[in-house]
């Protein structure tokens, strides 16, 4: 099942708050590359779920650098989003 959380008020919290609290909801080791990702995902208005954010996590820590990786994995979320619209 799938939950919508409330959207953070940027202004309070900021940026980093909102992605620390967002790590802690899904139970992820707050590390750097999760934070960076988690950061991007929400930038971008991306779908979260704890298990497209560890499957992201595992293929972003094997590209070559998250500059690289994360527009990448973007580009696989929006091609999902795409072929489920098809169907």
């Amino acid at each position: 099942m799938l939950k919508a959380l409330d959207s953070p008020n940027l202004n309070v919290s900021g940026l980093k708050g909102t992605v620390a609290q967002l790590i802690a909801y899904l139970g992820i080791k707050p590390e750097p590359a999760a934070t960076k990702l988690a950061e991007y995902l929400l930038t971008n208005r991306l779908p979260i779920t704890k298990e497209t954010i560890q499957s992201a996590l595992q293929w972003l820590k094997a590209a070559d650098s998250a500059e690289v990786g994360l527009p990448v994995i973007k580009t696989m979320f929006s091609a999902t989003a795409f072929c489920k619209r098809c169907i």
